[in-house]
């Protein structure tokens, strides 16, 4: 069935998305296809301070035969592939499918950090946590990028400890993902992988096990055991000490002074 449906006008012939084209909703959105969405105001404004804005400065002229008038269409420079699912979000906990590519995402997450709809963004990340093994280096590159800590955890999982050429993997990304990664994330990723090094021999950790632990902290705070440093006496009188105990070449001197 198609996503979308053609309605009339004194204009042009306008293609309305199957779902969002609630006549009595307020606000049009157009995608880079073409295809109209009609959502209500007070959903995007709940969700994002530039909608808020943005829908709150005064209106425009209204569009021709639109019920009930509405503020000029915000066209958009995303498919309705992703413009659909970036609506979903802020009427659902979670999409119903998400049945996404890597860079589908990516323009997801954009289209989410134009709007500044955190909340928004960590849904779509998190809804991506399944299908987190079709390129679990560039996902955990894009958590990484994001601050998502879970769906990079979910991409580590997915690394193949049988990968000989895992590192030389990292570096063919460089171009593209690999520049976006905050380095503290990749250091940390390292680091946890190597494990303990004894000698010239470097333990590899699985990354079943790195995955679950895995934080982007490379080192985490040491606490020093702070040791009693050694008191050498010297043959010095003490404050408390008896001056008859002194026996010292100077105190025998001062005794026999104080005798005569």
């Amino acid at each position: 069935m198609s996503n979308s449906t053609k309605t009339s006008s004194s204009t042009q012939d306008l293609k309305w998305d199957e779902y969002y084209n609630d006549p009595s909703a307020n606000v049009i959105f157009v995608s880079s296809d073409n295809v109209h969405f009609r959502v209500h105001g007070w959903n995007l404004k709940r969700h994002s301070q530039v909608f808020a804005d943005m829908l709150t400065l005064p209106q425009s002229a209204p569009v021709e035969n639109s019920h009930p008038p509405t503020v000029k269409p915000i066209e958009l420079d995303v498919s309705s592939k992703i413009l659909r699912p970036f609506l979903d979000l802020f009427h659902s906990s979670l999409p119903s499918t998400l049945d996404f590519q890597l860079k589908e995402l990516r323009a997801l997450v954009d289209l989410c950090d134009r709007f500044e709809t955190r909340s928004i963004k960590i849904k779509a990340l998190d809804a991506f946590k399944p299908l987190a093994d079709t390129d679990p280096i560039s996902t955990f590159a894009l958590a990484a990028r994001h601050g998502h800590l879970e769906l990079a955890k979910a991409a580590i999982s997915h690394f193949k400890d049988d990968n000989d050429d895992f590192w030389e993997d990292w570096f063919k990304m460089a171009e593209n993902s690999l520049n976006d990664i905050p380095t503290r994330w990749l250091l940390a990723l390292f680091q946890r992988r190597t494990g303990a090094i004894f000698k010239n021999d470097v333990r590899l950790c699985p990354w079943t096990v790195v995955a679950p632990n895995f934080t982007p902290t490379m080192y985490p705070k040491k606490v020093t055991k702070t040791s009693t440093p050694t008191i050498t006496q010297t043959p010095t009188q003490s404050p408390t000490q008896n001056p008859s105990q002194d026996r010292s070449p100077l105190a025998y001197k001062r005794r026999r002074f104080m005798k005569k």
